[in-house]
């Protein structure tokens, strides 16, 4: 039956409509004559130019940008750290007053980092408020070699003090925000090993450094030395600056519940595992600061060693640390932060009690060996623990929290160390700072996280990473600054 529409009129077989001869019965086109100059190949075709790449080097990503800012903050902080109190002694300060400058110094550095969490939550740009607050911290090191370039051998102690003091609450504002930048460029899984490449620079620097300083300050009179030093320390603070500003991609802070909160309890209140990390924190930082302002004098007019011979000790102690920054960052990645950071803790804890039993300054260097590998593994652990206990969105504040109780334990420490100068030995005080460091451990075997985060971070990919108190006193003479080379807490990480 038909439906009412016209059919189809059969089609013509034509050469139009037939299938197309087999591929095998083709007869290839004969190839066109390429213009007279143009390479040909052996068909007599033209060879079809390939645009050759964009001249210039590959654009840095924002790692390399972060790991450079670890290698120019720790160049930085090594030449301050290792330093500064040597030339505070050299100019005749006392002990009353190092004990009070190395407290302040802590405490400031660190405690500084909770205005700074608040700062940021009202700026738009963590990456600006990051790279000014380190670039004008570091600039004070300019101030400090034009304070003796035109003072010499009787520069005031006093202005060094104040001005290294403006310098470590300055740098101290901005570590939380570094932190939780840091923490948008790295995955859980990559934790390890980016920190310890970060380390790694950062130990370069330093050890470079004080091989540079210590032949300088061998070869050039006092304080001309030291002058060339802090200018050094000035442009590597530059470069740390310019490392920050060079980022790309920064994430925004992820939002926050609108409620009230309480560090210890309320609202969003710390939870319990963190809080008793924040207490193993105070207890190492407090015995690493009672070392402050004992190691130094006790290593110059005790054992009478030399400030070059410091500063040797400084490189051996950076260039250990580079050695088995990454091994470190491996057994982080394989076995987990808190195993690594147990054993470091304990390895430190036995520092100051080497030093106090040593009969010559030149075992000293043996002990660095020692010091070297213990708080390079302590600062790869440390952070990756703290990011273990800290969810995603809480992250600056409880790095700033933490910054707050290392801060705590800089400041007390050193202000104790002082007074027990004034009944004992010093020897006596390096053995009650060991015994402190070994309470800090036990009181972390009983933070032992049961349920880690896992990092919700914003844009796409998992990125994070807190700042946590770093290692208090990496170098051999603890010389008053926290670490910045690593965004700690107070972080110092950091050098």
């Amino acid at each position: 039956m038909s439906s009412g529409a016209p059919e189809r009129p059969p089609q013509p077989t034509t050469p139009e409509h037939a299938d197309p001869p087999p591929l095998a019965d083709a007869v290839p086109a004969a190839p066109a004559a390429a213009p007279p100059g143009t390479p040909t190949d052996a068909g007599g075709r033209a060879q079809r130019s390939v645009p050759l790449p964009p001249r210039g080097r590959r654009p840095l990503g924002d790692r390399q940008y972060l790991t450079a800012e670890g290698l120019f903050a720790g160049t930085a902080t090594a030449i301050h750290q290792a330093f500064f109190v040597t030339l505070l002694v050299q100019l005749g300060i006392g002990s009353l007053l190092l004990g009070v400058y190395t407290a302040l110094n802590g405490l400031l550095a660190n405690a500084s980092g909770l205005i700074g969490s608040t700062i940021q939550r009202k700026v738009t740009s963590r990456r600006t408020l990051a790279a000014l607050a380190g670039g004008l911290g570091r600039a004070c090191f300019f101030a400090i070699a034009v304070l003796l370039w035109f003072g010499g051998d009787g520069t005031s102690t006093m202005a060094l003090v104040a001005v290294a003091l403006v310098s470590a609450a300055v740098i101290g504002l901005g570590l939380p925000v570094l932190t939780s930048v840091i923490a948008d460029t790295v995955t859980r899984r990559e934790r390890g090993q980016f920190f310890a490449t970060r380390l790694l620079a950062s130990g370069v620097g330093a050890a470079t450094v004080s091989i540079v300083i210590a032949a300088i300050l061998r070869g050039m009179s006092f304080p001309d030395g030291y002058v060339l030093a802090y200018v050094l320390a000035g442009l590597a603070g530059l470069g740390s600056m310019g490392s920050i500003l060079a980022l790309r991609r920064v994430q925004p802070m992820a939002p926050t519940p609108a409620v009230r909160r309480s560090l210890f309890g309320g609202g969003n209140a710390i939870s319990p595992v963190m809080r008793r990390y924040v207490f193993s924190t105070f207890v190492l930082w407090f015995g690493a600061a009672l070392v402050a302002p004992v190691l130094t004098p006790y290593l110059l007019e005790d054992l009478k060693a030399s400030a070059s011979f410091l500063g040797v000790m400084a490189a051996v102690n950076a260039i250990v640390g580079i050695s088995v920054q990454r091994w470190w960052g491996r057994r982080v990645d394989r076995i987990g932060s808190y195993p690594v950071l147990m054993v470091t803790m304990l390895t430190v804890s036995s520092l100051p009690v080497l030093y106090a039993l040593t009969p010559t300054f030149w075992l000293a260097l043996a002990f660095e060996v020692v010091s070297g590998i213990g708080w390079s593994g302590y600062a790869v652990g440390n952070l990756n623990y703290a990011m273990e206990v800290a969810p995603a969105q809480e992250r600056v504040r409880y790095t700033a929290v933490a910054n707050a109780a290392a801060g705590l334990g800089a400041f007390v420490g050193p202000l104790t160390a002082a007074g027990l100068l004034m009944v004992v030995d010093p020897r006596v005080v390096l053995l009650v700072a060991g015994g402190v460091r070994v309470l800090a451990a036990v009181s972390l075997r009983l933070a032992k996280p049961t349920t880690p985060h896992d990092d919700a971070e914003p844009g796409g990919g998992a990125q994070a990473v807190p700042s946590v108190p770093g290692p208090p006193s990496r170098t051999p003479t603890p010389a008053a600054t926290p670490r910045t080379d690593v965004p700690v807490a107070g972080v110092a990480l950091a050098t």
